[in-house]
């Protein structure tokens, strides 16, 4: 890895020197390339084995890190077949962690799109709910609070609470809650109104966790309104609805499907209190004094009580808000910053975002692999040569608990790179080579060990560990004992679809990776991209930010910025310049 990366710094040095020495003239127009010709494509890559034909193959069992046997079923002696489980993890451990990552999984799903709605209103020219927050000034009984946050959306001053959570109108499984975590402690809360639709989508989405959940309905479809309405849901009691199907909530209780999902809940009706007498001060009659705010010099606050009356938001506190002037829907020039600002912001949490769904999905992933693993099984016709307790003080994690030797066929046994682990898998059948004879073969994988040797004599990369592995032979026609063999495994399927880029063209800032690519004007513009896996050693995977039909620059060079003139240029007649 190390020479490749070398090579594309030389690759890339080279282009550089010829472009800065073409590049006189800043103002000379840069060479574009057609994306569809860059792209180097991607069909499929294979990994090498290498390993040894033997009659008796030897399995060791080690103990997982942090794994406790619940039971271990075989002793020494014993006579085994493929697949006869040998010994049980407890799992107890693994299933409370995959419930907490599944939490967490969803949870990251819902923010992801939160943050694609925001995307989509911002690219329509408008504000999100709770995305331009100013500070305010309270007037309360006896006097002033300091400040208050409020969030401005189109044209409207509303409360945090108000703004992100009036009642919805349709449900489907795109909606997000008001709060909870879906568990039946704290179920997902959905305000909703009288005449809101509820569509298949949606049950499906609470029964897919499943998920505990809660409809309310309330008063003036406020959060702060009293409560009129309100069902409990179990997503465990779901049946499968089709996606098109929709139920208005005042039928809801007349549906067969649902009564056993989704219980209504008797509300009792709130007293209201007892009206003041004439003679009691109330509170909207005793205006406060006015004082200087303490951030009066904040360019959002209103200057004076006068010229902006109070508005009530009714949360029964007695707590009053001034409502500011100059807020920036009414400066087109104020509110074009602030969007480009707020989706600067909403992309790098959707990146942010992103990249935790991917780890959680690889966490969610190995814990499920965990728990497929729990119970241990033979890789091979043998017999039990030995068998440790782990509960002993003078047990080593480095010994294996059970080891078992084969006594009937034919195995190869090697070593594998960790990096081919991802394609190495129990169960796959893979061909050979016989350097000796010049036979062809295939083997079965039978096993391949979690814990990596420490005796191998593997020296291509002193870096990487090497996890030994068992390939089982039904035919060994034409092999000997101790003949040295080759394996071959095709890791991707060919003709993958997808853009593919030498990494001489990406080039990266900032924690940012970008191309330069001819803009609709026909001039230079900085144009993001989402990188996949690497191919190839040295081409790159983009996922998104560029199509096929775009055209890019090599980004390196004096002449090469955002806004310069462009001109075409074939993908063979680049690399002959940069080959020389």
């Amino acid at each position: 890895m190390k020479k490749s990366r070398q090579k594309a710094g030389f690759l890339i040095a080279i282009l550089a020197i010829s472009g800065i020495l073409s590049a006189c003239n800043e103002n000379a127009a840069v060479k574009v390339i057609s994306v569809e010709e860059l792209n180097s494509g991607y069909y499929g890559e294979s990994v090498r084995l290498n390993g040894t034909v033997t009659d008796e193959a030897l399995q060791n069992v080690f103990l997982e890190e942090n794994g406790i046997i619940e039971e271990i079923y075989v002793k020494p002696g014993d006579h085994v077949v493929k697949g006869q489980a040998l010994a049980v993890y407890n799992t107890e451990a693994l299933k409370l962690q995959l419930e907490e990552e599944e939490l967490k999984n969803k949870s990251l799903q819902l923010q992801i799109q939160k943050c694609q709605q925001d995307l989509g209103q911002l690219e329509q020219g408008k504000i999100p709910v709770q995305t331009i927050v100013k500070k305010e000034t309270i007037p309360v009984k006896g006097g002033r609070s300091e400040k208050e946050t409020v969030t401005e959306t189109q044209g409207e001053t509303q409360t945090e609470t108000e703004a992100e959570n009036n009642g919805q109108e349709v449900l489907s499984d795109m909606t997000i809650p008001f709060k909870g975590d879906g568990t039946e402690e704290m179920p997902y809360v959905f305000l909703v109104k009288p005449q809101c639709a509820i569509m298949g989508t949606f049950f499906n989405k609470m029964s897919e966790g499943p998920y505990w959940f809660r409809l309310e309905v309330h008063q003036e479809d406020k959060p702060e309104g009293s409560l009129i309405q309100a069902w409990n849901g179990n997503g465990s009691l779901l049946k499968k609805w089709h996606s098109d199907s929709k139920i208005m909530v005042e039928n809801l209780e007349a549906v067969t499907e649902l009564k056993e999902a989704l219980k209504p809940e008797d509300i009792v009706e709130e007293t209201k209190p007892e009206e003041s007498s004439p003679e009691e001060t109330k509170p909207e009659e005793t205006k406060p004094e006015e004082t200087e705010s303490p951030d009066s010099g904040d360019e959002w606050e209103s200057d004076s009580v006068e010229d902006n009356p109070p508005i009530y938001w009714g949360d029964g506190e007695d707590v009053w808000v001034e409502e500011s002037v100059g807020t920036p829907q009414e400066d087109p020039a104020v509110l074009a910053e602030e969007i480009k600002k707020r989706k600067e912001e909403t992309n790098q949490e959707l990146r942010n975002l992103t990249l935790q769904m991917r780890q959680s999905d690889l966490n969610k992933k190995k814990l499920e692999k965990d728990l497929e693993m729990s119970t241990i099984n033979s890789a091979v016709d043998g017999v039990v040569k030995s068998v440790s307790d782990p509960r002993k003080d003078d047990f080593s994690l480095s010994d294996p608990i059970i080891q078992v030797v084969s006594q009937d066929g034919w195995y190869i046994i090697g070593e594998s790179k960790e990096t081919m682990l991802p394609y190495l898998n129990e169960g796959d059948l893979v061909s050979g080579l016989s350097y000796e004879s010049g036979m062809t073969f295939e083997a079965e994988i039978r096993e391949v060990s979690h814990f990596p040797s420490t005796t191998t004599m593997q020296y291509e990369n002193e870096n990487v560990s090497y996890y030994p592995f068992i390939a089982y032979l039904e035919n060994t026609e034409g092999l000997h004992k101790d003949e040295y063999v080759e394996m071959t495994i095709q890791t991707e399927v060919s003709g993958e679809e997808g853009i593919y880029l030498d990494q001489a063209f990406i080039k990266r800032e900032d924690g940012k990776n970008y191309v330069m690519k001819r803009g609709d004007d026909g001039t230079l513009i900085r144009q993001e991209v989402t990188l996949g896996k690497i191919v190839y050693e040295k081409n790159y995977e983009i996922v998104s930010g560029l199509e096929k039909e775009d055209y890019i620059a090599f980004p390196y060079g004096k002449s090469v910025k955002e806004g310069a003139k462009t001109e075409e240029q074939s993908a063979n007649e680049f690399w002959e310049e940069a080959n020389g």
